[in-house]
């Protein structure tokens, strides 16, 4: 990640511009008539197939499918997120504390292209479901949301009191998602096809903008005063990190309500068979693997994964929640 100044208004400039010439075109740049495989995988998978060890080679499939599922849900949700709280986490921010004109445009870029994303995943899971006979209303009843849940209305109030909770989010679940690409690349010809092309068009944006959420961080960091800000500062972080890990349990248990759609569709009969598994196992060993091993999970809610994120909150001193050692599972090819 290119570190770029704050106040550096021609390297500021620069990224904007280059991100306008690099950009792609939602319509243009992806053949959307590129039919779904659904013999193929959406994420490849450790051995234990996440919380699944001892899963058939069709559970698997599936499971990795739900998974893939979840990933686009979430980055629409997050996206989205950032798109509806723009005018308290950038405009009234920026209305507060002015940095300068280049500032502004990169933000505006930023949010451009969020949005972008977040239609881009939309968009994949209503042509699955079209692809697989799925009704929309069903899978997405299934799927992580965001939008008026008691974490969205949290940082709401923590950028109303100038806090950085909402940012450091967003900083973190910005390398989250530059991981998931390189996780996903090195399987490229067993993941369907254009589920694969939808991460490698993010990735190269989401890698350009990436540091536009530690500016932010930057700015209510070193302009918000006073002791209480500068007790908000230094553990924002923390209840960020709880918010996040509470949301994606959330999400994650959101699967065991499939059983109710089992006898509707094959795929939800293939994932509710895989569930005993999931159910068998000691609530210890699952959170373990939660936090620390299991793919495109604990690498979310563990900032450990990431060491840039690491390396900015402990250059400002930041309090972070003591997670334990990530122990990354092998991705394997079936």
């Amino acid at each position: 990640m290119k570190s770029i100044a704050l106040y550096d208004e021609t390297a500021i400039a620069e990224l904007t511009l280059l991100q306008k010439n690099k950009g792609w075109d939602l319509e243009n740049s992806i053949d959307w008539k590129t039919p779904i495989d659904l013999n193929k995988l959406l994420v490849p998978l450790d051995e234990n197939a996440l919380f699944f060890p001892g899963a058939s080679s069709e559970q698997r499939l599936v499971i990795s499918q739900m998974m893939g599922l979840i990933i686009a849900a979430s980055i629409c949700e997050m996206e989205e997120c950032l798109v509806r709280i723009k005018g308290l986490a950038f405009e009234k921010i920026l209305e507060k504390h002015p940095v300068s004109p280049e500032f502004i445009e990169l933000g505006e870029q930023f949010f451009e292209e969020e949005n972008k994303h977040s239609k881009v995943f939309r968009r994949y899971l209503q042509k699955f479901s079209e692809s697989a006979n799925i009704e929309l209303s069903e899978l997405k009843s299934i799927l992580p949301f965001v939008e008026n849940t008691l974490t969205e209305k949290i940082l709401r109030k923590n950028l109303e009191k100038g806090g950085t909770a909402f940012w450091w989010i967003v900083a973190e679940v910005e390398h989250e998602f530059l991981h998931l690409y390189h996780a996903i690349a090195p399987f490229k010809d067993k993941v369907d096809p254009l589920y694969y092309i939808l991460h490698k068009k993010h990735f190269e944006e989401e890698a350009r903008h990436a540091p536009f959420p530690y500016l932010m961080l930057e700015l209510l960091m070193t302009r918000e005063q006073g002791p209480i800000q500068y007790l908000r500062v230094k553990s924002d972080l923390i209840s960020s990190q709880i918010l996040q890990t509470i949301w994606t349990g959330n999400s994650l248990t959101k699967m065991k309500t499939m059983k109710k759609f089992a006898t509707k569709h094959p795929f939800f009969q293939t994932f509710c068979s895989a569930l005993p598994l999931f159910e068998k196992q000691p609530p210890w060993s699952i959170l373990w693997k939660f936090l620390t091993s299991a793919p495109y999970v604990s690498s979310l809610v563990n900032p450990r994964s990431h060491a840039p994120f690491l390396k900015f909150s402990k250059k400002h001193g930041i309090l972070s929640f003591p997670f334990p050692s990530p122990e990354p599972a092998i991705l394997v090819d079936y």
